[in-house]
């Protein structure tokens, strides 16, 4: 196995690109300073200009991002929605030089000992992180929300110094 280089950091940030994704902050002592659904424009593109917060944060942050790919059976359509995505992000880490690494999600998932369902990841991110809410008011679950704070745990504890 690798030796995993750990990096002294203030903010972690992990990202989940999907097609209802999220973005997550979290400092080096796990407090929360940002969590919430992937920000999209009215076309469905990431809200880029949203994001640009990230700029101000370059140099003292590492992020995770879900790396995905296709799954069988999936849309065409839907896998290009999701490339497109991804890439955006991609790109807005790489101009605001943020450092990050792409993580498979059957690796960050084993250090929470999960599985590919959904609702496993809103538990364990609603027994790590107590104070957020992972329900919309119309009663929907923001599993790319829990996901993406799992993702900036990873990084945590995978790169904390």
């Amino acid at each position: 196995m690798a030796k995993v280089k750990k990096i002294n950091k203030l903010f972690f940030i992990g990202i989940d690109p999907g097609k209802i994704g999220g973005i997550s902050i979290i400092d080096k002592n796990r407090k929360v300073r940002l969590s919430q659904e992937m920000p999209l424009t009215s076309d469905r593109d990431v809200d880029i200009q949203h994001l640009s917060y990230l700029i101000n944060l370059s140099g003292e942050l590492f992020c995770c991002v879900e790396k995905s790919q296709p799954m069988p059976k999936q849309g065409v359509r839907s896998v290009f929605s999701y490339g497109k995505h991804y890439g955006q992000i991609i790109g807005l880490l790489k101009l605001t030089n943020t450092p990050f690494q792409e993580i498979p999600p059957t690796k960050w998932k084993k250090e929470f000992s999960l599985d590919n369902k959904k609702y496993k990841s809103i538990m364990m991110a609603e027994q790590l992180f107590p104070g957020e809410r992972f329900l919309t008011p119309r009663m929907r679950y923001m599993d790319g929300k829990a996901e993406s704070l799992l993702l900036a745990e990873y990084a945590r504890r995978i790169y904390n110094a």
